[in-house]
């Protein structure tokens, strides 16, 4: 499985209290069958938002700002965890959140393939 170590340490947070999202431009049935396959649990997340552009266009910056309104949270209570330093983490850091940049594990296109 690509990034063991953080799945262990998704689901440990999780345990712990603190609520885990999937913020992603992938479609819905590709992050399932991707967690089929990697047998990941994706009821460890409070919700899977996928950036449908068919419906509306926004950003992972507007995503990440309506998931702190909706639930309360302030930017230092939150982290994203992402592969993109320009799509999921940039985003992050201009909201004042704290970020964590995976740089291991498989790419998209090789998952794929």
């Amino acid at each position: 499985m690509p990034n063991e170590e953080l799945y262990k340490f998704l689901k440990q947070a999780k345990r712990l209290g603190g609520e885990i999202f999937i913020v992603s431009n992938s479609r819905l049935s590709d992050i399932k069958e991707f967690a089929d396959y990697f047998k990941m649990d994706l009821s460890i997340f409070k919700e899977i938002i996928v950036n449908d552009f068919d419906k509306i266009e926004m950003t992972k910056q507007h995503i990440y700002s309506d998931i702190m309104h909706r639930y309360n949270y302030l930017p230092q209570e939150t982290m994203v965890i992402g592969n993109s330093v320009k799509n999921d983490l940039k985003p992050a850091q201009r909201l004042k959140m704290h970020t964590y940049h995976v740089t291991n594990g498989f790419t998209y296109k090789e998952i794929v393939e």
